[in-house]
């Protein structure tokens, strides 16, 4: 398209919004492709079978990164603002919120893996929700209901909705569906569930972390009967409890009550015992619908935003109450949650030694709660991996993974060992006889991807990242 939008007869300005929305998609793609393995070839032009950059180096991960912001500030430039785009297509805004999110994690992977230049990304994501948080967005409640949180994501529609930035819709009339609303939260043929570390990681309704709140039993931790009385609302609504979020007919086999269907028993399980709720939408319609399901999707949310630019501030050192007043307090609003305030910030001593333990550094108070608010509001969408990579902080995948406590009596048929493995204290172990040592092992060579054996066969001159294979080895050959 870049080597030939040109020859098209029409305006420039017709020219411009095409090549805006490739720009959008070339940007967001070489970034996907650099978070994955750093140094990746820019490709500026057509190849063709005898061109010389099939067979050329990487690129430094400097120059690509510059090359995205420099063709994704055209897009924004050639976008139509928010309400001029025709229906179903990006506009300045989207453009905007993708350069946030680059330089986000541009700008704190620079600045935790100590390469240069990370404060420059941090100031294009600061600047650029700056622009978003100008242009009329809001967070949304849903009204009339007692989980606004929940129901945001259980949606056929956003058309009208003020956070949402950008989104995806589906037709089940034109074969343009998904398969999500089926076997996502429904009937968990996917067999996975929520980890107990992000359970233990919401707050209490009083605002305060588990290890120091006075609201918090340590010996209801576990029991999912009573871990989630008096927390931060979004854990109900993310998480089921007995008997919530269960379908209104039991066609899909998945109800979760009168409790949840663990490793032992019979049938599409959760393997931790913390079935997902976020996402459900009560609808046998959508279920029936198989692969042609409607459930929408949010891409972009003026939330993800707002604590993007708390983040990116408190980077820079410039994260005063005004800031979380108008970003991390919005967010919470939703929820009626407890402000969190610049010279009350929490402590939280498990949290801390967990840092110190697995990353051998422990962010500032402030930085914590904002990252904490993060992985609550963004939880099941797909920014965790991310998060952890930037951060440096990819020792938090050896935390073991455990699910609810096993109490006995709820489940008087299953016997530890036979199906269902617990720890020590009597937590479920969803990977105890899966794993070697138990437990998820996480390499500093993971925080890239290996380049392809298939592709330095191919070219040679890629390279390898560090700590991976460069040559494979094969007995058949």
């Amino acid at each position: 398209f870049l080597d030939n939008y040109n020859k098209a007869n029409v305006s420039e300005d017709i020219k411009h919004l095409y090549l805006a929305e490739v720009y959008f998609f070339k940007a967001w793609d070489y970034f996907e492709k650099v978070k994955l393995f750093g140094d990746v070839p820019w490709i500026n032009k057509e190849l063709n079978i005898d061109s010389e950059e099939l067979y050329g180096p990487r690129t430094p991960r400097a120059v690509v990164m510059d090359s995205v912001i420099q063709i994704l500030d055209k897009a924004i430039e050639w976008l139509p603002t928010k309400g001029k785009e025709q229906n179903g297509r990006i506009n300045k805004n989207a453009a905007l919120h993708l350069k946030a999110r680059i330089g986000l994690h541009e700008g704190t992977f620079r600045k935790y893996h100590k390469i240069a230049d990370g404060e420059k990304f941090l100031r294009y994501a600061a600047d650029a929700c700056e622009k978003i948080m100008s242009a009329g967005y809001s967070i949304y409640k849903y009204p009339g209901v007692s989980d606004p949180y929940n129901k945001m994501f259980a949606q056929y529609s956003y058309a009208d909705n003020p956070e949402i930035i950008l989104w995806r819709q589906y037709s089940a009339d034109l074969s343009l569906g998904a398969a999500f609303s089926r076997y996502f939260a429904q009937n968990l043929r996917h067999q996975s569930g929520i980890s107990r570390n992000l359970v233990d990681e919401y707050l209490c309704a009083d605002g305060l972390p588990i290890s120091v709140s006075p609201l918090y039993s340590e010996t209801d931790r576990g029991l999912i009967t009573k871990e989630f009385a008096n927390r931060d609302p979004r854990l109900s609504q993310t998480v089921a409890q007995y008997g919530t979020y269960q379908n209104v007919s039991d066609v899909m086999g998945s109800n979760n009550a009168p409790k949840p269907n663990i490793p032992g028993l019979s049938g599409n399980k959760c393997p931790t015992g913390y079935r997902m709720a976020k996402w459900f939408l009560n609808d046998p319609a959508d279920w029936a619908r198989v692969a042609n399901g409607m459930q929408a999707t949010p891409v972009f949310r003026y939330a993800e935003t707002l604590l993007i630019y708390a983040e990116a501030k408190a980077e820079l050192g410039e994260c005063d109450q005004t800031v979380l007043d108008n970003t991390v307090n919005k967010v919470r609003d939703r929820v009626n949650m407890p402000h969190l305030l610049i010279n009350a910030l929490p402590g939280d001593p498990e949290l801390d030694a967990a840092y110190q333990q697995y990353c051998d550094y422990a962010p500032s108070s402030l930085l914590r709660e904002i990252r904490r608010e993060r992985r609550i509001e963004m939880a099941a969408e797909d920014v965790r991996w991310d998060d952890l990579m930037r951060w440096k902080a990819g020792g938090f995948l050896n935390i073991p993974v455990l699910g609810m406590k096993f109490v006995q009596s709820e489940y008087p048929t299953l016997k530890p060992g036979q199906g269902i493995f617990l720890n020590e204290e009597g937590y479920i172990e969803p990977y105890q006889k899966t794993l070697p040592g138990r437990n998820r092992i996480f390499n500093e060579r993971q925080y890239y991807f290996p380049i392809p054996l298939e592709d330095l066969l191919l070219d040679p001159a890629l390279k390898q990242n560090p700590g991976w294979p460069e040559k494979q080895y094969a007995s058949h050959i």
